[in-house]
């Protein structure tokens, strides 16, 4: 642990776990209720699409926040943030709880992911406050190992949930937490960030400092790699429980299968703190890339010759999770050590794309959902595969030395 660290934490076990809480709020939210699609599709009384365009509300709202939050917080301080957007997801929870029709839960998800949405928006934030290059890679990695055993059990606790108590009761169990973390915040939360400077806090400046984010091909580059990993995980979360279903698969079990892309995360996460220091972080995403490639083309001929099972579908989807975990590790840290002064504005918009990003592939499995579901969901591996490696090739320079710049 750095001094810096030791200077501003005094007890960083504690802080880490609170970190660890509020970064995977957001996550859990987006995929726990995601064995239940079908059960609220039946309750609702309306088509797989309709609810499959809940799933790409809640990550609108969710991108659109990441925009406002990093920002703010680099004017405001990470913990005020954190207070304000819990209890917006609060506020979402609730729409969730009392909704009777497709159009209040999609109004409820959407104020819920941008409400819980602080907490992915500020977890690498908050890193970056204490750590950088390597080591924010590696604390990052630790997150990203830790995270997936807590978002892991949600997709299993949603499925049980639904099966014993019906749907209503998963966003009953997201308020619950919600509210007992935004309390924990509010009294044992320490802030990271010093020397909040509010005079910064015009929505202009916030504006030309994204351009010029916007205009930096290192940023770029990382982030793009950063949106296609985690548009594969979104397609799947919308997609994934109806193949499941469609082949007799139970909310129980669609579950179980969804949290073994959480082993995949877990594993990747490994294996990116073990390697990250010795061959670097753009070798670490080029491995990744070719597994989110790989996993297509086997999903795409196993569909191709007519063998779909459970196999089928979850050996590409966990191959899949495992490259982009390598990708999304290091990504961020790639496209954020150049910019210390403008760290919030940088991770938030690296998160709001990224959530964009998840969004627009969400998007895509709901409006061609007349296509063949495993053809449709390999296709989307392969292109996010490619893309992702055409951007760390020209964008992301493997040779990059970091400097800390200064957007001011």
């Amino acid at each position: 642990m750095s001094s810096k660290t030791q200077l501003q934490i005094n007890n960083f076990k504690l802080f880490f776990t609170i970190l660890l809480l509020f970064f995977t709020i957001g996550q859990i939210s987006s995929v726990i209720y995601v064995p239940a699609l079908p059960y609220i599709t039946k309750a609702l009384r309306c088509s797989d699409s309709t609810i499959q365009w809940t799933v790409s509300i809640f990550m609108l709202g969710f991108a659109f926040s990441q925009f406002i939050y990093g920002p703010f917080s680099d004017n405001y301080g990470r913990k005020k943030t954190l207070m304000i957007g819990i209890f917006l997801g609060l506020i979402g929870s609730l729409f969730c709880i009392f909704t009777t029709t497709p159009i209040m839960l999609m109004i409820g998800r959407f104020i819920q992911g941008f409400g819980f949405g602080v907490g992915g928006a500020l977890g690498y934030i908050v890193l970056r406050d204490l750590f950088i290059d390597t080591e924010l890679a590696r604390y990052g990695s630790i997150l990203g190992m830790m995270a997936p055993l807590m978002v892991g059990i949600a997709p299993i606790l949603g499925g049980y949930l639904q099966h014993l108590l019906g749907w209503r009761s998963i966003f009953v169990f997201l308020f619950v937490y919600g509210f007992i973390l935004w309390v924990t915040i509010i009294f044992l939360f320490q802030e990271t960030k010093h020397n909040v400077n509010k005079r910064k806090s015009s929505p202009l400046n916030t504006l030309n400092i994204f351009k010029s984010l916007l205009s930096n091909k290192i940023f770029l580059g990382y982030t793009l790699c950063n949106i296609c990993a985690y548009g594969g995980f979104m397609a799947f979360y919308t997609l994934g429980p109806f193949l499941l279903t469609n082949i007799g698969i139970s909310a129980v079990g669609t579950g179980w299968l969804v949290a073994l892309l959480d082993l995949a995360i877990i594993v990747g996460s490994v294996v990116n703190i073990i390697f990250v220091r010795k061959i670097g972080i753009n070798k670490m995403m080029f491995i990744g890339t070719m597994l989110m490639i790989f996993s297509g083309i086997v999903m795409l001929a196993a569909d191709l010759l007519h063998f779909v099972n459970v196999i089928e579908i979850m050996l590409p989807a966990f191959t899949f999770a495992l490259g982009a975990i390598l990708i999304m590790c290091n990504a961020f840290s790639g496209a954020m050590t150049p910019f210390p002064e403008a760290s919030g504005a940088a991770g938030g918009l690296l998160g709001g794309l990224q959530m964009l990003g998840g969004t627009l592939s969400s998007a895509a499995v709901a409006v061609f959902t007349t296509f063949d579901k495993e053809i449709l969901l390999s296709s989307i591996y392969l292109i996010l595969g490619v893309i992702s490696i055409l951007a760390l090739k020209s964008l992301a320079n493997p040779k990059i030395n970091f400097e800390a710049k200064s957007l001011d």
